[in-house]
């Protein structure tokens, strides 16, 4: 009796779902219906799609899946027949996602629209195709063995890392790092007063600034009257050697010759104080006769002055 009576809620439960996928294909199918039709491509993993799965956008739903199977063309493609509601055109450069509200539930394809200028032209007897992109958690469990190949050489250099010899390595270099903080903070101990007086030392350090600017100062202005004495005393200097030029060319002339003048009327001189020496009575009675020499004539000769 209990047998029949499971057997008998069993075959309700498959009537009522035959029912409702019914009811779905028909109204997908339905002409009243204005849909126009997409075929998206997929690029990896459509499990948990199919007919009547939703297609929406933003979780508001615009269509519905019609058909998922083999492409044709190529049988290591899938191909994901879509409806999509005729007042919601897609424009250029959209494309669908496999969605999924959690790891386990039916899936939904989302669309994602683009930014191109014109929509996307469609028919029924000539579907666009878009790109059917795997969502993020359909790529996360494709990637999962992946992931866990990584994770295991990850947990195999660790294990490495954390053997005995560099467990002693890493506990040494712990104790440096700790002696070395100590260090540290003494150090900081010792400095901290000398940290207090910098700012006093910085603000004498301004005032001693202060102070040689102002003598820079005074003595640019020092010097900028000095250069005005220095200036007249070149102007001196130079009159006085155009002076002293002028000078040697117009007085050492007249200069020269007189000395030479002066020294012929002292050799003269001189020879007559000799004579007058030797014979002063040539001073009355005139100089004695000379003889004449050999090979001179006969006569009065001249006298040697």
């Amino acid at each position: 009796m209990e047998e029949r009576a499971h057997a008998l809620i069993a075959i309700i439960f498959l009537a009522v779902f035959g029912v409702g996928a019914g009811l779905v294909a028909w109204w997908m199918m339905a002409p009243g219906v204005s849909r126009v039709p997409y075929v998206l491509d997929a690029q990896g993993s459509v499990a948990g799609l199919g007919p009547g799965s939703p297609v929406s956008y933003h979780g508001v739903r615009v269509g519905g899946v019609r058909k998922v199977g083999l492409d044709p063309r190529n049988r290591r493609h899938i191909t994901v027949l879509v409806a999509v509601d005729t007042n919601f055109p897609l424009p250029e450069g959209s494309y669908a996602t496999v969605a999924s509200p959690g790891l386990i539930g039916t899936k939904a394809v989302e669309l994602t629209l683009g930014s191109g200028p014109n929509n996307i032209q469609t028919s029924i007897a000539s579907p666009a195709h878009l790109p059917l992109k795997s969502g993020a958690m359909s790529g996360l469990m494709h990637n999962a063995s992946a992931i866990m190949s990584s994770l295991k050489d990850t947990l195999k250099s660790v294990h490495e890392l954390l053997g005995k010899q560099n467990r002693e390595h890493i506990s040494a270099t712990l104790a440096q790092i700790d002696e070395a903080s100590a260090q540290l903070v003494q150090l900081e101990k010792a400095v901290r007063p000398s940290l207090k007086k910098m700012p006093g030392l910085i603000t004498q350090l301004d005032d001693t600034l202060g102070d040689a600017r102002k003598v820079l100062v005074q003595a640019k202005t020092l010097v900028s009257e000095a250069r005005q004495p220095i200036q007249a005393v070149g102007r001196a200097a130079s009159a006085a050697g155009a002076l002293a030029t002028q000078a040697s060319q117009t007085m050492l002339p007249g200069f020269d010759a007189l000395l030479a003048r002066l020294r012929t009327l002292s050799a003269r001189l001189q020879t007559l104080v000799d004579t007058l020496q030797r014979t002063p009575q040539s001073l009355i009675v005139g100089p004695a006769p000379v003889r004449a020499g050999p090979g001179e004539t006969k006569g009065t000769p001249h006298s040697g002055g």
